[in-house]
């Protein structure tokens, strides 16, 4: 997506982003889960979070998740939190997977994952498909 005059995307290295988005709000982390012996960690700024992944070596972060937390984001389309389910449809179509109004539609490495109540957006977060193994 789109912020400050640049892009930020899955897969980019973590410390490119910071260049582009400043210092973060708030800053987390804790052991990981997925990737013995490293940390996962998380970078808040006001309308979107992003949670990075290791490389192998440890010594790189890049981004592995982009959760937007207000309506103030809004994907390259338009989408935003509190977006109608027909806006969203118009934006992506009905390729996307769909379970319950949760929608994830899969393109050029990375995952757009939609949740909806029925009719309006309440969440958003770009996924790298990196992380599916």
């Amino acid at each position: 997506f789109s912020v400050d005059g640049g892009k930020i995307g899955v897969d980019m290295k973590m410390s490119d982003a910071k260049k582009i988005l400043g210092k973060e709000d708030d800053y987390f982390e804790a052991a990981s889960c997925a990737f013995e012996g490293q940390k996962d960690k998380t970078y808040t700024y006001a309308d979107y979070s992003i949670q990075t992944y290791p490389s192998k070596d440890g010594k790189t972060d890049y981004v592995g998740y982009i959760t937007f937390t207000d309506d103030l984001a809004s994907t390259e389309e338009g989408i935003s939190i509190g977006s109608s389910v027909d806006d969203m449809l118009k934006a992506y179509g009905d390729k996307g997977e769909n379970s319950d109004g949760n929608y994830k539609f899969t393109k050029d490495g990375m995952h757009l994952l939609i949740n909806t109540d029925g009719s309006k957006v309440t969440s958003i977060t770009y996924a790298s498909s990196t992380l599916d193994q």
